[in-house]
């Protein structure tokens, strides 16, 4: 088969309004066994586009690497103000087995914060903003199905170490535990339950 590939996608969402997506991709860059993509989205609260080149065999261990840079303008429903984000992202990642993954994800951004109406209200982060994140994961999942599971496990940590490079407003921490369950009763109902824990503490 070939290894290029092209996507298109529409709709509408409540948060974003309609939309258009798109994304261009080689599974095989330079028959290095190397997945280069490219891709783009413009709704009703703006636009993103985005690449990112991925090395499922980084020297040539199981660990998987990618790098990948974005351009982002978002001005959201029912806000005084928008954001321009730029930014990059380096990711390690590997599988222990069939149950355990886990990950670790580097990522620099700048934003910039810019007013869309004349609204007398303060914005008290409003000018450019530096952030440097490190976020280690991890996930545990012994479902019998990804589609549709009759059983077993899925939950998973991740940590964001977030660092502002100029100011300390971004220095925080964020974590969210997310853990879910699965048990068939009798074909074909299934019963699954949902638990989602997450804080933001600044240091």
């Amino acid at each position: 088969n070939k290894p290029y590939y092209a996507q298109i996608s529409g709709g509408y969402e409540s948060d974003s309004g309609f939309f258009g997506r798109t994304r261009i991709g080689d599974q095989n860059l330079f028959g290095l066994n190397k997945h280069l993509w490219a891709g783009g989205e413009i709704s009703q609260t703006g636009y993103r586009v985005e690449t990112r080149l991925t090395e499922p065999r980084f020297l040539n261990t199981r660990t998987t690497a990618s790098i990948g840079a974005f351009n982002e303008e978002l001005t959201e429903f029912n806000q005084p103000f928008g954001t321009r984000t730029t930014g990059g992202s380096l990711a390690f990642g590997r599988d222990w087995g069939r149950r355990i993954t886990t990950a670790l994800t580097f990522s620099l951004e700048r934003r910039d914060q810019f007013r869309v109406d004349d609204s007398p209200a303060e914005l008290s982060e409003e000018g450019s903003r530096t952030i440097f994140v490190t976020t280690p994961y991890i996930r545990y999942d012994s479902r019998d199905s990804f589609v549709r599971p009759t059983r077993g496990i899925l939950t998973s940590l991740s940590v964001d170490i977030s660092k502002g490079v100029e100011e300390q407003v971004d220095d925080c921490v964020r974590y969210i535990v997310d853990a879910r369950y699965f048990y068939s009763l009798f074909e074909p109902v299934t019963l699954a339950a949902l638990a989602r824990v997450g804080q933001v503490v600044p240091y």
